[in-house]
């Protein structure tokens, strides 16, 4: 080949040959095809041929803005355009980066070291003679190349990160044994990354000053910069301190060890009961408040026949879904009620109670029923119709058709029902004093001496809108988040911002922010972008905080209600609007009630910085039900850590369990038994690549406060 065509080869770098394969290179479109067609025309006057299935080019644009020149075509045929080119075993991409042969470098090492596990996880073999064989087979498959790296910190970082990986796993040590890096590399006797780099450059250095000076490894030797435009403003300061703080999302940061500050800035009931306890008038009659409504005198249920869409009469002897409404709270005695198929109570032509229509709002008096409870009984209630007729007649007794028994069977109580409840008159303050004392500057010091060091801090979509927030949710939480990053930086505390309540709610639960239990988050761009603008007024505002670790999407989108290809385009849109402002680690969350737990990871992977987030509680779910404590600390020690280990990949994104509770469905369990079985979530979860997150920080429920059990010894973090 070099012989047939020595008459069309020109100077390195513009036309290299290795083998039968043929590198042209030229400054546009045009001279390349005229290159190509020339080689082609030769070769096959030769008796050769020119595979235009295997030829590629690829259009490098180093940092520039340029238009593309367009398409490559050899003949009347369209060449494969290509980003990266693998050449004597590195890869060249048209940006100018080189983050593909950082990764593929790793990868190759990575070989090498299982081929050698054998040897270098036999615990016979000593550490001295390990780091020789590791010096002398998977060092120099890794860092092939590595002298003519131009290396960014990010990439000193990921090669750091992975050889560490290995030199404590052939040491027999994790990161949970708290020793340091230099400690194990003096151990092994193996140099950090970056000498052996810088050595390597010198080695390189000297073969280049070695060669003819008009040898082509010479031809950028020196580049001088005196006629480069500089753009404008200062020049950036190379102060260190932020990225102390704030790693790159390409590097792989030591686990978190987290808690929730669950039930703060987003109410959740279960969480602070007290919280509930002095709304003034029908407390037990809130937002989402599924009820079901008997006559006293016919003994059955009303019933929304076929679930909605026609009348509604007494006519069920037991109740169903069919006879189960969902109440919204208008005022403290007034209601508007929800049927199976989501419309709502109203008066039909002939005076008929009738549920025909899909939309309400607070100031359609058509659909809002007048509830009066009898004082000493008050189960026993009748309801007065917008016409101002109450359904049947007017006194309190067993024969009074109007007189219904209401049953309480299912009760929100999140952020739209304690403002609600409240009333806009009271509800301000009863926010501002829950938030100004639930959790406190001393929360963070407690966590700071107990071992953690970050925080993730759910909040609700309606914090974009502080302080005029949409109705019935109330201004001021937005200081209050201020202040949790300002006690964060004193004690050196990591913060995941955590959108928790999407509009329309991801879930139906009531710590999305739900009104009523409907779901409907992602179904519309609308919601999207609405979300999208909460991430982008969270992003923008504490992107220069040092403290802000990661923001995280949206919390635990309920599958089949939220559909994968709305979840990954919203993903997209908000890791771009995160981007835009800062690098820090974007959170994903995985939906719930799915069967294949890997289906974000590919999408991620495409990501820098991404993080996806599981959420592991051996709990609400009948196959926990009957488990010994025996059998729970198996499930995690057997299914939780295969399930973790399958979404741990090579070159994916990094893995959160971002909710875990040690509380299970025994009864009677032992403080020895939640010592054990919470040793073993920390165990495994704490091979998750980013960390964990206990919820929550404080609760009603003692096994649920991390304060609680870390107080009276129940957990060691």
């Amino acid at each position: 080949m070099d012989v047939l065509t020595r008459h069309l080869q020109e100077d390195v770098p513009w036309c290299m040959l290795f083998a039968d394969d043929i590198l042209l290179v030229d400054k546009t479109r045009k001279e390349v095809e005229g290159k190509l067609e020339l080689w082609r025309s030769t070769l096959e006057s030769k008796g050769f041929r020119l595979s235009r299935y295997k030829t590629e080019y690829m259009e490098c644009n180093f940092g520039s803005n340029r238009p593309s020149e367009g398409i490559v075509t050899l003949g009347d045929q369209v060449i494969n355009k290509s980003t990266r080119f693998r050449y004597l075993g590195s890869i060249v991409q048209s940006d100018g980066e080189i983050d593909g042969d950082i990764i593929s470098r790793i990868q190759v090492g990575w070989l090498k070291w299982r081929n050698a596990s054998g040897l270098l996880c036999d615990r016979n073999v000593p550490l001295k003679l390990k780091g020789k064989f590791y010096k002398m087979v998977v060092r120099p498959a890794m860092f092939y190349g590595a002298e003519c790296w131009p290396l960014k910190e990010k990439h000193n970082t990921k090669l750091s990160v992975a050889e560490m990986r290995m030199l404590r796993w052939m040491s027999g040590f994790t990161l949970r044994d708290r020793i340091r890096n230099e400690h194990i590399r003096e151990k092994v006797g193996v140099a950090p990354v970056e000498d052996k780099i810088r050595e390597s450059r010198l080695r390189w250095f000297g073969h280049i000053k070695r060669r003819p000076s008009d040898d082509p490894v010479r031809r950028v030797e020196v580049l001088d910069l005196t006629y480069v435009k500089k753009g404008r403003g200062r020049p950036k300061k190379t102060c260190p301190i932020s990225h102390a703080a704030r790693p790159t999302p390409d590097s792989s940061p030591d686990p978190i060890k987290a808690v929730n500050l669950g039930g703060w800035l987003v109410a959740e009931g279960w969480i602070t009961p007290d919280l509930f306890d002095n709304i003034p008038v029908n407390k037990d009659l809130l937002d989402g408040t599924q009820i079901q409504v008997k006559s006293v005198t016919q003994n059955n249920y009303l019933s929304a026949q076929n679930g909605g869409g026609s009348t509604i009469i007494a006519n069920q002897p037991s109740a169903s879904t069919w006879e189960t409404f969902k109440l919204w709270r208008i005022t403290e005695t007034t209601f508007q009620f929800r049927v199976l198929n989501w419309q709502f109570f109203g008066i039909g032509d002939n005076g008929n109670l009738v549920a025909t229509s899909t939309s309400s709002d607070d100031s359609d008096s058509s659909h809002t029923f007048f509830i009066v409870r009898k004082d000493d009984e008050p189960n026993r209630i009748r309801i007065k119709a917008p016409n101002g007729s109450f359904l049947q007649n007017t006194n309190w007794g067993d024969d009074d058709p109007s007189v219904f028994i209401v049953t309480n069977v299912y009760q929100l109580k999140g952020e739209f029902q304690v403002t609600n409840g409240y009333g806009p008159n009271i509800s301000a303050s009863v926010m501002k004093k829950h938030w100004n004392s639930f959790i406190v500057e001393d929360d963070f010091k407690f966590l700071s001496d107990n071992g953690l060091n970050a925080v993730r801090i759910p909040v609700g979509w309606w914090i974009r809108f502080d302080q005029n927030p949409p109705r019935p949710f109330v201004g001021g939480s937005l200081q209050v988040l201020d202040n949790a990053f300002s006690w964060a930086e004193k004690y050196n505390i990591k913060v995941i911002i955590d959108i928790h309540a999407m509009p329309s709610s991801q879930n139906g639960w009531e710590h999305s922010g739900t009104r009523d239990g409907l779901q409907s988050w992602g179904q519309t761009d609308d919601s999207i972008d609405q979300s999208v603008v909460v991430v982008d007024f969270l992003t923008s505002r504490y992107a220069n905080r040092p403290s802000l670790y990661a923001i995280e999407l949206i919390n635990e989108p309920l599958a089949p209600g939220v559909d994968l290809d709305s979840l990954k385009k919203y993903y997209k849109a908000g890791y771009d609007t995160v981007r835009k402002y800062s690098n820090v680690f974007v959170i994903m969350s995985n939906r719930l009630s799915i069967s294949d737990l890997t289906e974000l990871i590919q999408f991620a992977s495409s990501f820098s910085g991404s993080v996806v987030d599981v959420h592991y509680y051996n709990l609400f779910s009948n196959i926990f039900e009957g488990m010994s404590v025996q059998q729970n600390i198996d499930y995690i020690y057997n299914n939780r850590a295969s399930t973790l280990s399958s979404l741990m990949v090579s070159n994916g994104p990094l893995i959160f369990v971002g909710e875990w509770v040690d509380d299970m469905d025994v009864n009677n369990a032992s403080k020895n038994d939640y010592q054990r079985f919470g040793s073993a979530q920390l165990d495994v979860y704490g091979r998750a690549t980013f960390g964990w997150s206990y919820w929550t920080l404080k609760a009603a429920q003692n096994e649920w406060s991390l304060e609680w059990m870390i107080t009276n010894g129940y957990i060691n973090v």
